[in-house]
Order: C-alpha cells, then structure tokens, then sequence
C-alpha cells in the first residue's frame, strides 16, 4: 500500500497507482460555454468525492483543446488549437499543490506548432502523436515526438504514424502506445478507421505498426486506460465525412464506445454506449474512466469502469467551474 495519497495528501491510497492513473481531474483552460471565449482557468475535482470543482490556478497560455497526460506528481498539457504561437508550448501543473502552469519545454525543431495531437504516456515516456497546423489546420501529420518525463526538456522528433491525422485518442499501457482513428481537415475531415501501435522503448526512426480497426471511422474521441485494456469513447463524424476504409455510421456526435486490448493487435470491439460527446476528454484511476462532457456543456458526465463491458453510467453533477475542460490526472 502507498501513504501520501495522491502523491502527497495524509491518505492511504491503496496500491501504487499507474503512471498514467491519478486520484484527481485537472480541467485546463478551455473555451466558456456560450460564449466561446477563451479562459485561462484551471480547475481541479477529487475522484474520491466527486463534487463541484475548486479553482486550482491559472493556465500560461489561454485556448482551446489543449492535450494533457501524465501522472503521479505532474500533469502537462500541449497542442492547444487556434494559436501559432502556443501551441507548442509544453506546460505543467501539479495535481496536489494548487498554483499557476509552469513551462516544461517545446516541440521538437520542425513540428514546433502542432495542435490536436493524440497523447499518451507510461511512467518515463511521453510520445505526442501526429496533430495538425494549429490555424487553418489541413492534413495531418505523421510525427511522433518523444518527451522526457523525469527532467525539463523539448520533445525530439522520434518516429512516425502509420497515419498521418490530427484529433484522435491514444492509449497505452507500461510498454506500449496506441493512436487510435482520427481526423484530416484538409481532405473533407476524411475520418480514419485504423489504429497503430508503437513501443515506448522503438528506435528512433521507427514507423509504428498496424494494430487493426476501430469498429467504425470517427475521431475527436476520448480515450483512456488502464493496465492492459483501451478505451475509445464517443467521437463526431463530420457531414462531409469520407471514411478511410470503413463506414461513418452516420454523422454528429457518436454514443459507441470501442475496446481493445493492447498488447493483442486486432481490431476493436463494442464496449458499450456513452452520451455522443465529442472533444471530450477522459482519464482513469486505473479502474473506472471519469468522461468530460466535450463540447457544447460542461461537467464528467461519464463514468465506465474499464474492465466491465456496458454503457457509461451518465450523471448531472459535478459541473466544472469554468468552461470548456482540456484534461485531467
């Protein structure tokens, strides 16, 4: 058992939780519901109990759709939309010392201003997954870049997609990282089916793998996971959508949720049905998922546990403070 919980609070927390799981959710900057005006604000919420968020500091810069990860004593977040000048900013926060974001460092030399990347991390290793130009995004990109997790530092330039795309999940376990579906602005929001994988320990220089299919294309989904299990959760398939290689079952916002295992490639599986939210974000404490709402509302409306197929328990409480929520650890 681990005393300290939550990586400092006079709790028991039980055993030691994943370096991608958290006891608390960090909501990052964001866009004001209604009025679509961006704030710096940050905000925090205890899985424990739930409740009504607590102001927990001010982000450096402010924007939408900003990308976090992490775990255990910090959280960052990067590749916010809608501003060149900040979206390759890494920035961090701690998830039990209230106070402003500090910086962490930039994106690798040639990829500086990448936004909507998929990010996903283990307890060393932090790998920021394809992405898009940040205004007046066209097609999306194939770099991995690589960030250290112990010390400051820039991401490198590491490896590459299958894929190139913007908007889409990744997940992964203690080895392992998974880019799932995704978008491309540039050709009609084309929405991707496929999934690739790429070890944490890959060469540089590597092109990631092939994991399979979702179990229809879409992207701007939420993603999650715990020890061995992904989730891929809700997503939006544009009205102008082409789908790569599958079906867009419709457009709007999508209720399905997929599941896959991740040391298994093959395609994914239905889990169950969430609320249709798309931009949202999730995050785990290693057993259940906690959902934001994404766009259009604020709150976690969404709680799964990840290893009991079904759909999201979907609740009316525990609203955010402000606006629109970027991520949480």
């Amino acid at each position: 058992d681990l005393y300290g919980g939550g990586y400092g609070n006079a709790f028991q927390l039980g055993p030691k939780l994943l370096g991608w799981a958290g006891s608390y959710g960090i909501a990052y900057s964001g866009t004001n519901s209604g009025s679509n005006s961006p704030n710096n604000t940050i905000d925090r919420v205890t899985f424990a109990s739930m409740s009504t968020a607590t102001d927990w500091g001010d982000a450096t810069y402010s924007g939408n759709l900003w990308q976090g990860f992490g775990g255990g004593p910090r959280v960052f977040f990067s590749g916010s939309q809608g501003n060149t000048s900040t979206a390759g900013h890494i920035e961090t926060v701690s998830p039990t010392t209230s106070g402003n974001a500090t910086s962490w460092g930039l994106h690798a030399s040639g990829v500086e201003q990448i936004s909507t990347p998929g990010c996903c991390n283990n307890e060393n290793i932090a790998f920021i997954m394809g992405g898009q130009t940040p205004v007046g995004g066209s097609n999306g990109r194939t770099e991995i870049q690589k960030l250290g997790l112990a010390t400051q530092s820039n991401c490198t330039d590491h490896a590459d997609l299958v894929y190139s795309r913007a908007y889409l999940p990744a997940v992964n376990d203690a080895t392992r990282a998974v880019a799932m579906g995704g978008q491309r602005s540039g050709e009609l929001w084309k929405s991707y089916l496929g999934c690739d994988y790429i070890n944490f320990d890959a060469a540089s220089g590597t092109t990631a793998s092939d994991f399979g299919d979702l179990t229809f294309a879409r992207g701007r989904s939420a993603g999650t996971s715990d020890a061995t299990r992904g989730l891929f959760i809700g997503g939006y398939v544009d009205q102008r959508s082409t789908s790569e290689g599958g079906n867009v079952n419709g457009t709007g916002g999508m209720e399905e949720i997929d599941y896959i295992t991740i040391q298994t490639p093959a395609n994914a599986t239905d889990f169950g049905d969430g609320n249709g939210t798309f931009y949202g974000q999730a995050v785990t404490d290693g057993t259940v998922a906690e959902v934001t709402s994404g766009s259009g509302s604020q709150g976690w409306k969404q709680r799964i546990t990840i290893q009991t197929l079904g759909s999201a328990v979907i609740r009316d409480a525990s609203d955010l403070n402000s606006g629109g929520p970027a991520y949480f650890s």
